[in-house]
């Protein structure tokens, strides 16, 4: 593993570690917490990084095998991170592909997803030298 992930949190909030959800290294990193709140379903929050070299459908399958249980136990459950999609590989790909393949994925969990584009991202022609 390499680089890492964390989640800060507040103190007013009663957030315990979940260090039983996790993926295996070669695919991503990752943290969790559970945030408990009287009354009300319990919130997980993932942070996750994906290994831009890891394979996008052993790293959907992990994400399915820790997501599922949560959403049958009501908890309501966020995901934040990195996923490493490399959009400048071969876009037309990525974005039919892998990219659908992980809002297909949410849509059927009932996760949302918020896409937000930023200046990496960006596909551009190479400068020439003049």
């Amino acid at each position: 593993m390499t680089g890492g992930v964390g989640i800060y949190i507040s103190s007013s909030l009663n957030a315990i570690h979940r260090s039983h959800l996790s993926f295996k290294p070669v695919e991503a990193e990752s943290c969790w917490i559970e945030i408990l709140q009287e009354h009300k379903p319990s919130i997980i929050v993932g942070c996750i990084c994906r290994h831009p070299s890891s394979n996008l459908d052993n790293f959907i399958s992990q994400l399915e095998n820790l997501v599922s249980p949560l959403n049958q136990s009501k908890h309501q459950v966020f995901i934040l991170g990195d996923m490493n999609i490399d959009s400048f590989k071969d876009l037309e790909k990525t974005i039919n592909e892998e990219f659908n393949h992980l809002l297909s994925y949410c849509s059927a969990n009932k996760l949302s997803i918020n896409f937000k584009k930023t200046h990496y991202m960006t596909v551009s022609s190479p400068q020439k030298s003049k």
